[in-house]
């Protein structure tokens, strides 16, 4: 893909490669959303190509690959969207995926994407710590309800759509709006 294509493609999801959190690398038509540990120490990326497989025998080829740094062979929990993050934050969204926290940076939320770290013990630790608010918006498939015990609130993602990543942003807007979410002042 080149890179024009790329950048066209980012824009069709909701975002523009100069926001902070990520490199586009202009050779390989490749961007890549830096992942920060809780301690704001950049400890990984995860790397995105449109039109390469979901899935397949080399992971570094397929259309999203996760590196994070290892302590003692364990990857340490990063997560996407902590520059949005800060301690006078009120409310803080909690996603799965960087396009579905970009749709909510768009319409001024903060909001992380787990990446597959609900789980972790490190990130609910981190989370019950913070003061603000947290609501999680679930993919409308099986796979985000973990997401549920890390927030004060959660919803899922209405059909037809996966995620909020998959929402034309006019309808994020419009079910951020819904579900009672009003613009922080």
């Amino acid at each position: 893909m080149l890179k024009d294509e790329l950048v066209s493609h980012l824009a069709s999801r909701g975002y523009t490669p100069d926001s902070l959190g990520s490199i586009l690398s202009k050779e390989s038509g490749v961007i890549y959303f830096l992942l920060w540990n809780l301690s704001g120490q950049l400890v990984g990326f995860q790397q995105y190509i449109p039109n390469a497989p979901k899935s397949g025998n080399h992971p570094k080829d397929c259309r999203y690959y996760t590196y994070t740094t290892k302590v003692d062979s364990k990857s340490i929990p990063a997560i996407w969207g902590l520059h949005t993050y800060s301690l006078s934050t009120k409310r803080i969204f909690i996603v799965e995926g960087v396009f579905d926290a970009v749709k909510l940076h768009n319409i001024g939320e903060c909001a992380i994407a787990l990446l597959g770290n609900a789980g972790s013990k490190s990130v609910k630790q981190w989370l019950s710590l913070i003061r603000a608010e947290k609501i999680s918006i679930l993919d409308s498939d099986q796979s985000s309800n973990a997401l549920k015990r890390l927030s004060n609130r959660w919803y899922v993602t209405p059909s037809p759509y996966k995620d909020l990543g998959e929402m034309p942003q006019n309808k994020v807007d419009a079910f951020i709006k819904e579900i009672g979410v009003k613009k922080l002042e």
